[in-house]
């Protein structure tokens, strides 16, 4: 098949408790299966994440599929490393260019979509909070944020004024010294 894709995929996984991370990792690889042939994979065993109650854990998976299957699991499953290792080069007719610019355009919209619904819909419980005669915690980020940058703001100025002293104080001595 002119458009067939050999590569590997790394999938990381957080959560709690150790063994559930690993199980849900691995349905997620059967699940990839079902779009693409797992040549091979090997699951990590799950880590405690330092000063966490969670745990973490990878496979890396070796797929081979179309073209237009590998680009569904990219945005499908969002693996955190992908390598392409076969083909070297890669032809594609112009009908399956379209198909794949499609994907990435149907995914990109889906995820538009999201992003505006949740923003829409963090903006509806922030005024009903606000209604309600409380602060919402974006508003106190916000206000947070705002306080570091001005605090940045007004050090580097006291640099710059203290900089601009010290040149101010050089000058005078090489003045003096001139002078006598």
């Amino acid at each position: 098949m002119e458009d067939e894709i050999k590569g590997i995929i790394v999938l990381e996984i957080m959560g709690k408790p150790a063994g559930y991370i690993v199980k849900t990792l691995n349905k997620i690889i059967d699940k990839i299966g079902e779009d693409a042939k797992i040549a091979k994979r090997e699951v990590h065993k799950a880590k405690k994440i330092e000063n966490s109650e969670l745990f973490s854990t990878f496979a890396e998976i070796e797929i081979e599929s179309s073209v237009h299957s590998f680009l569904k699991i990219l945005f499908t499953y969002m693996p955190s490393h992908v390598e392409i290792m076969y083909p070297e080069k890669l032809s594609m007719s112009s009908s399956n260019i379209n198909m794949v610019f499609n994907e990435i355009t149907m995914r990109l919209h889906q995820y538009d979509e999201i992003a505006k619904r949740v923003i829409s819909e963090r903006n509806i419980l922030e005024e009903q909070v606000r209604r309600l005669g409380q602060k919402p915690i974006t508003q106190h980020i916000r206000e947070k944020e705002e306080e570091e940058r001005r605090k940045k703001t007004c050090s580097v100025q006291r640099s710059a004024e203290t900089e601009k002293k010290s040149k101010v104080k050089v000058k005078k001595k090489k003045a003096k010294k001139k002078k006598k």
